[in-house]
């Protein structure tokens, strides 16, 4: 039997990527942008829970895995090029399995608590990065990932596992989207143009499942305007058929299928995100050297947002 290696803290962070945004383009009435304003700072609580069944060989599993973050946004310059942000890791926590068997690693503490192969999230504490956001609140620019990664490599020294786990995760594109995703919570990608109430635009993007990146097409619906509030309802269809990915060095084929559903709320004035809610299911199977996996993957992303 041949299963893919997941390290367990990989599959909490995985847990950060499923919920997704993109751009879109509009009618007319309502123009979205973000102007955040100079000197303004906004914080950010995330928290997302992800439950995973898979069956191989009749053997079934089952992995529940959370995540709960504070982020503070500090808008450092407001120009046509883009708002700059400061964004500071305040608080990350990880959650892994549940009952007797559940593993809490707080980046704060996990020098002294965490086991050895897992300090290296300590580089997340108070950890700062400069982003900077278009208009239509997409990620232009990131800046400072590699100095957390440099610590994180400092941290494990010569910890065999956590080396292995941060050039595996870190180092490679789920590092990167990990980062970008991360910062991306608050915002909601804006159409190009105004839209109207009741007008709904469709984009192509992309979402990962169990460490793997799959196609969707999202339905964004604009529903209402009340008191510089814009609710916004998400749709999204996910499909991988027969598609072919190398995972780790290995072929993998997928077929894999599932939506998400969910709610945007964004301020009129700043283009910020004020809540949001999103919840994922996806179902199917990956092929692994004729191994055949049965997947089912629900995933669970809520973000409150406030002006200080």
């Amino acid at each position: 039997m041949y299963k893919l290696r997941r390290p367990l803290l990989l599959t909490a962070i995985i847990a950060l990527l499923h919920s997704c945004n993109t751009s879109q383009s509009g009618t007319e009435d309502l123009s979205l942008k973000v102007h955040a304003g100079n000197g303004s700072k906004y914080q950010y609580t995330i928290t997302t829970e992800s439950i995973s069944e898979e069956e191989v060989e009749a053997k079934k599993t089952r992995t529940k895995n959370g995540a709960e973050l504070n982020l503070l946004y500090e808008c450092t310059k407001d120009s046509a090029d883009g708002t700059h942000f400061d964004v500071t890791y305040e608080k990350m926590k990880l959650f892994m399995g549940s009952g007797i068997k559940a593993t809490e690693l707080d980046v704060a503490t996990a020098i002294e608590n965490a086991p050895p192969q897992n300090r290296y999230i300590n580089a997340f504490d108070h950890a700062k990065l400069n982003a900077v956001i278009s208009a239509s609140g997409k990620v232009k620019q990131i800046n400072g990932i590699k100095s957390i990664t440099d610590k994180m490599y400092e941290i494990a020294a010569t910890n065999v596992d956590a080396l292995d786990d941060i050039k595996n995760t870190w180092d490679n594109d789920i590092g990167k989207f990990y980062f970008e995703k991360t910062i991306q919570y608050a915002f909601a990608l804006l159409p190009d143009s105004a839209v109207k109430t009741g007008v709904g635009w469709v984009a192509n993007s992309s979402v990962t499942v169990a460490g793997i990146e799959l196609p969707v097409v999202i339905k964004y619906t604009l529903t209402a305007i009340k008191n510089d509030k814009a609710f916004i309802d998400v749709n999204a269809e996910i499909l991988s058929e027969n598609e072919t990915k190398e995972i780790q060095g290995v072929d993998v084929v997928i077929n894999l299928k599932g939506s998400q559903k969910g709610t945007i709320v964004l301020n009129t004035n700043t283009g910020m995100v004020i809540e949001s809610e999103n919840k994922m299911l996806v179902k199917g199977t990956m092929q692994v050297k004729s191994t055949n996996i049965d997947l089912n993957c629900s995933n669970t992303v809520k973000i409150k947002g406030r002006k200080l």
